[in-house]
């Protein structure tokens, strides 16, 4: 599964909603409000780094 993040005017969500619902390979979305915190924001590729490591990885195949 990939993962997009698209941000949009809020103006603009019930179009973007409308579209997403006619989509039939969308697994879900989710809906977020107000500014991002721009440490989370720096940080984030970091911790997704980290996170799927490929030292992590070796258990994909064992489980």
């Amino acid at each position: 599964m990939e993962k997009i993040e698209i941000r949009i005017r809020k103006s603009n969500l019930p179009k973007l909603k409308k579209i997403l619902d006619d989509l039939d390979f969308l697994e879900s979305y989710k809906v977020t409000e107000g500014d991002i915190d721009i440490v989370s924001l720096a940080s984030e590729p970091a911790l997704a780094e980290e996170w799927d490591s490929e030292e992590d990885s070796r258990w994909d195949s064992i489980l």
